[in-house]
């Protein structure tokens, strides 16, 4: 009785004591996902008031709102509804995830909030944008709704997938060209012309399906692998036009032969050229006729039958045909080209606004 009656007397057991600041150190999801993301390197910014995180190989941006709202509606829809609540920030920065790859937000940064490399203008000898950095800024543009910046990296790629014979004549590249161990050159293409569909520039598309043609099919099929890692592959409807047209563009190259064999059958001039241009169509050997598979050479390129025929070194004694023939070439060549260029939207069953209509 007298040790029930002791236990009866001693105090309660009593609740261990919680630590608030226990409670506290979980970290929330939004924290941990900020922790759990690789930091960019160079758009990690310390004064940064807002922290982006890309959802494919999660990465974590600290940069200015405010900087990135004036420019980027979208983003400043985005940024209102975020808050700087402890629960839905880290380190006082609200945080707002992306569904886009690091490397294509990083190229998007670059433009709107340079941190590095500040440029009004591109020297002529400096380095030349990459495709991928084309790619990237042309898609989020889209996707965020950045329409000048859309406009101004489609107007560059204008100059190169141009409208206008012309124009291909005097082109030069405005990107640097494509090389990776991972991928051949030409099959960049593929980009272009998904580019173009994506932002319904068809005034791209001539020109970069015209340049698949000298793709092997595999190649093509295999599609072209973005720096982000995800591979690009043409539609069903857009690969048929890449191989429905190899016909039209090698019955164009045999047309350019026959009408030059015609015209060295046919030219007459005081200095009697007709034999001397029958000896230069007889005498190309089959790597030079490969040459001219290409039915848009430029008459300054070696794939054109007047720079064959001002540069042949095996005419008879040594003579070559006169200027007024070699100009009769020329003149053919110009006549053909421009009549295939004016093709090139029905070959490829496409329509181009403002393309020029066939010479009359």
């Amino acid at each position: 009785m007298a040790d029930s009656h002791c236990q009866d007397c001693l105090p309660p057991n009593k609740r261990p004591r919680v630590n608030p600041e226990a409670v506290d150190a979980s970290p929330t999801p939004v924290v941990r996902l900020v922790q759990d993301a690789e930091r960019d390197e160079e758009f990690w910014l310390e004064d940064g008031n807002i922290i982006l995180v890309t959802t494919l190989r999660p990465t974590a941006f600290r940069v200015y709102k405010a900087l990135l709202a004036r420019q980027v509606e979208a983003f400043a829809d985005m940024f209102a509804s975020s808050t700087a609540q402890e629960s839905e920030s880290y380190q006082g920065c609200p945080v707002v995830q992306l569904a886009d790859a690091p490397e294509d937000l990083r190229h998007l940064l670059r433009v709107l909030v340079p941190t590095t490399d500040p440029l009004f203008c591109r020297a002529k000898d400096g380095p030349l944008p990459t495709l991928h950095q084309f790619s990237a800024i042309i898609r989020l543009s889209h996707k965020y709704r950045i329409e000048r910046l859309q406009e101004q990296a489609l107007t560059v790629l204008k100059d190169q997938y141009c409208n206008t014979l012309n124009a291909y004549d005097r082109r030069v590249s405005v990107y640097a060209p494509p090389v990776s161990e991972s991928c051949i050159p030409t099959t960049h293409m593929i980009e272009i012309i998904e580019l173009a569909r994506l932002t319904d520039t068809t005034s791209l598309l001539p020109v970069a399906f015209y340049e698949t043609q000298g793709m092997l099919l595999e190649l093509l099929m295999d599609g072209w692998l973005r720096e982000n890692g995800t591979v690009v592959h043409l539609s069903r409807g857009d690969l048929q036009r890449c191989v429905n047209s190899r016909a039209d563009f090698h019955n164009a190259s045999l047309d350019r032969t026959l009408r030059m064999v015609r015209l060295a059958d046919t030219v007459t001039c005081e200095l009697g050229c007709r034999p001397t241009l029958i000896h230069f169509c007889g005498g190309l050997d089959s790597d030079m006729y490969l040459c001219l598979e290409d039915p848009l050479g430029r008459d300054t390129s070696q794939c054109s039958w007047s720079w064959l025929v001002e540069n042949y070194d095996c005419y008879p004694d040594g003579i070559a045909p006169c200027e007024t023939c070699i100009a009769k070439v020329r003149a053919q060549e110009k006549e053909d080209r421009e009549k295939l260029w004016a093709r090139l939207p029905w070959i490829f069953s496409i329509e181009v606004p403002g393309w020029p209509a066939l010479p009359t």
